[in-house]
């Protein structure tokens, strides 16, 4: 387990670097109507967006360096995927069920097909960004949680996990569009301090990166 944590690590690194290079000093702001730290499960007719704001001149994703990146993150990825048929192996019954019904896999399987799209040039710029914005999210949560779960998954549930097929992008040309979508506030007092002040705004991907 802790292998597959040191892995998982090293693909959100991944997921920042080709962030930061892809780029440059580009900056897509964007918001969301969910609540980055702890995403909840999308009710019925309801919809999660991340909405963006940003040049329609996308940076080139068929860059040398990129594709670099691009090639260890899907490396890391297929290293993720096998650390975690191992981790299922030890799993208890009820671990397993929930980390079925929370698709676990599902974010590995996204990190896994972003790097193979950009490195075999099968994704075009603007869904690059698009995917590499949704990947940051997730990377801003995931391993915490995940962490606290293989401690104690009696008391620190996984519970909803963000994917790509959850997410609808919606492109706006204007940074007032972005105040339209007001994102919910968590509902602990944990959760709600912390929230930045400026919660729904953030700009640069890379920055929702974990330390």
């Amino acid at each position: 387990m802790a292998e597959f944590l040191k892995t998982l690590r090293s693909v959100c690194s991944n997921v920042s670097l080709l962030s930061r290079d892809y780029f440059g000093k580009e900056n897509y702001v964007y918001n969301t109507n969910f609540y980055i730290p702890s995403p909840k499960p999308i009710q019925p007719d309801d919809q999660r967006y991340i909405i963006i704001v940003g040049s329609s001149s996308y940076p080139d994703p068929n860059r040398s360096n990129i594709l670099t990146i691009a090639k260890s993150l899907r490396e890391t990825s297929e290293e993720l995927t096998l650390r975690y048929e191992l981790v299922q192996l030890y799993l208890t019954e009820s671990e397993a069920q929930e980390s079925e019904a929370s698709k676990i896999e599902a974010p590995i399987i996204d990190f896994l097909n972003l790097g193979y799209g950009i490195e075999h040039q099968e994704i075009n710029s603007r869904n690059v960004v698009e995917y590499l914005l949704a990947s940051s999210i997730m990377c801003a949560s995931l391993p915490n949680r995940v962490a606290s779960w293989f401690r104690n998954s009696t008391d620190n549930r996984l519970g909803y996990i963000l994917r790509f097929d959850d997410v609808e992008f919606q492109w706006k040309s204007s940074m007032t569009d972005l105040w339209m979508y007001k994102r919910p506030r968590g509902l602990s007092l944990e959760e709600r301090d912390e929230q930045p002040k400026d919660q729904n705004v953030i700009v640069r991907p890379d920055l929702a990166q974990p330390n």
